[in-house]
């Protein structure tokens, strides 16, 4: 048998990438297509998922014409706003702008008190960004030209620091009940178009688990969640996630964090205990990016680690994860 990384043939599947690392590092104007052929699956044999993270994303892909573009079948584009951007949103089309800062962000010290903090908002307000409607931005008709839902969830730890550096305060968060709202809108949008919805989850499990077990118990269809980098443990995901009845729940598992070397103890059960089922591949990393990353040695090396942990053959192990991806995508 060849080396895994000379086995051109193995068609390899990214379940979670993105179009850039930032997102106001690509143009709206910006012609992304020498991007897009580079990943063409006749040369690479690769499938990518990628992931948008603001409205600035959506307007690139909408000028590049990906949407009526079928050149690029291997690549399917996911609509999403990234928790760690969602204080540019808001969902009530009647508040001003300094009041949807001044209800949603917050700081993480003791040092300073919110009224101030409130009254140093004001005073910077023309700095910061302006706030998209998220009813009006992304209606219907714009996630329809999606394949699926993401990057989208919740991370309680972020902190923002566009806004840190406005201000010249460090740890200014977004209020946990802003960012369960956008989820929340974002779930009922995956519902409703029977997308799969890509769910980042960081310092936020019990939260997440709250909302899906909420809509699982309302919902009569199915709804499919890959749960990207997941860094819980193999008893939390059994025991809350695979015990919803109407929620599928799966996971995408990254080279940079689930299997950067040497592995955690709880990393390691995980892989070993987890169904091949419920696992997909991913590398995180931005399809723009010109620092030599290769996107299939990624691939390969994070499934040769999970074969070997699980001691089966990363050939079979690849069929497995291809089957669950166009399970879960079809």
């Amino acid at each position: 048998m060849k080396k895994i990384l000379d086995d051109n043939e193995l068609l390899l599947i990214d379940a979670h990438c993105h179009l850039s690392a930032q997102p106001d590092e690509l143009k709206e104007n910006e012609n992304i297509m020498p991007i897009l052929k580079k990943f063409s699956k006749n040369k690479t044999n690769l499938i990518l998922n990628v992931m948008t993270t603001t409205h600035k994303d959506h307007e690139i892909l909408k000028n590049n014409n990906v949407f009526s573009n079928k050149h690029h079948s291997n690549i399917k584009f996911g609509v999403g706003i990234h928790p760690w951007y969602c204080y540019r949103y808001s969902l009530n089309s009647n508040m001003t702008k300094l009041n949807h800062y001044q209800n949603i962000l917050r700081i993480d010290s003791y040092t300073e008190e919110q009224n101030t903090f409130n009254e140093l908002i004001a005073k910077n307000i023309e700095k910061f960004p302006s706030v998209i409607n998220l009813e009006t931005y992304y209606n219907d008709a714009v996630i329809s030209c999606y394949d699926f839902i993401g990057e989208v969830g919740l991370d309680f730890s972020a902190n923002l620091l566009e806004i840190s550096d406005i201000l010249n305060i460090r740890n200014v968060k977004v209020s946990p009940k802003h960012q369960t709202d956008i989820l929340k809108f974002f779930i009922e949008k995956a519902i409703y178009h029977n997308f799969v919805l890509s769910m980042h989850s960081v310092n936020a499990r019990l939260d997440t688990y709250t909302i899906l077990k909420e809509y699982d118990e309302a919902m009569s269809k199915c709804l499919k969640i890959v749960f990207h980098s997941y860094t819980g443990t193999i008893e939390q995901f059994e025991q809350q996630y695979l015990k919803l009845k109407h929620t599928k729940t799966f996971m995408s598992l990254s080279g940079y964090i689930n299997l950067k070397k040497p592995l955690t103890k709880k990393m390691t059960k995980l892989i070993q205990k987890i169904d091949t089922t419920k696992i997909l591949l991913e590398t995180d990393v931005p399809i723009n990016t010109d620092r030599g990353f290769d996107f299939r040695s990624d691939l390969a090396k994070s499934l040769k680690i999970i074969a070997e942990l699980k001691n089966i053959d990363y050939v079979m192990l690849n069929k497995q994860i291809n089957e669950n991806y166009n399970n879960i995508f079809s």
